[in-house]
């Protein structure tokens, strides 16, 4: 089962290929903004991948163009819209908004 590593709480939490990171880092109760339901809408839950960047689903047509509007660089990614395929490491930007 794959796993996400989080920077801000020092914490590996596992997850399944079918859950996003945003529905994944909720379901255990860690903090990260979000305003739009996961709807690619708002940016408010961009993460900073440390590690694994190859292991994560592509970039979808809606989150290019969020990332782009918010100014993000090639490192971040929305985490209502990815999904892993094995071990990863994040940064959460707006970690307890």
């Amino acid at each position: 089962m794959p796993s996400i590593f989080i920077k801000n709480t020092g914490q590996r939490i596992e997850t399944t290929m079918v859950r996003s990171i945003l529905v994944t880092l909720q379901s255990h109760g860690i903090p990260i903004e979000t305003v739009c339901g996961g709807k690619a809408m708002c940016g408010k839950c961009v993460v900073r991948v440390l590690e694994g960047q190859q292991f994560l689903s592509p970039v979808n047509s809606r989150e290019a163009k969020r990332l782009e509007a918010i100014g993000a660089d090639e490192n971040m990614r929305l985490a209502c819209q990815t999904y892993i395929g094995r071990d990863v490491a994040i940064e959460i930007i707006n970690f307890g908004s």
